[in-house]
């Protein structure tokens, strides 16, 4: 898949300083005349491409290629909230288990007054019958 595209087109923003709307146009390009996933990362062809859109020539370095090879390493530097690196999964957890004991109350709490309800309502039935 080419799940990596998004990772590509953030490292061109934030580490090549080319404007965003520039670099997911240089990635759909590459995305869309590559016939598979690794021959997206073809440190080659992202040049040519952003040579194409950028109009100028840019070094992209092959540890770059390397780390987004990486599927840990690119879900690491994902940092926005409701990524899925493993901090922000954990802070999910945690705002989870610590709503877990509020949410619990309050459907004791609900479930307490349907019961009374239910109650009451048999009550004034029995009433009316009577």
């Amino acid at each position: 898949s080419f799940i990596l595209a998004l990772d590509l087109a953030e490292i061109l923003v934030q580490e090549y300083n080319i404007p965003f709307r520039q670099s997911h146009k240089i990635i759909a390009q590459l995305v869309k005349n590559s016939e598979n996933p690794e021959e997206m990362l073809n440190k080659d062809k992202i040049e040519e491409y952003i040579l194409k859109v950028e109009d100028k020539a840019i070094d992209i370095s092959q540890n770059l290629i390397q780390d987004l090879r990486n599927f840990d390493h690119c879900l690491e530097k994902r940092k926005s909230q409701g990524s899925p690196s493993k901090k922000e999964v954990q802070l999910n957890i945690d705002k989870l288990i610590n709503s877990k004991d509020s949410l619990s109350k309050l459907y004791l709490k609900r479930t307490e007054k349907i019961e009374k309800a239910k109650s009451l309502r048999e009550s004034i039935i029995k009433d009316l019958k009577s």
